[in-house]
């Protein structure tokens, strides 16, 4: 059950900023890949802040790109 749970635990960890922007493409009828960003901007230091992510803020819009391309 243990390993079950960090396995679990990581897929979270990874598929959060995936999620993240899914949830807001979902959300808008159409959104502007700029207020995309501003979006994922404002949530990511709570979601940094409780995850472990391994990137920075600063590398935050490449990811986002890299991730809806």
């Amino acid at each position: 059950a243990v390993l079950m749970t960090y396995y679990r635990n990581n897929t979270i960890h990874l598929m959060v900023t995936p999620s993240l922007i899914a949830s807001i493409v979902l959300h808008h009828e159409r959104i502007h890949r700029d207020d995309l960003m501003k979006q994922v901007e404002l949530i990511f230091p709570l979601i940094k802040a409780e995850l472990f992510i391994c990137y920075e803020k600063e590398e935050l819009p490449d990811v986002v790109n890299t991730l809806i391309s």
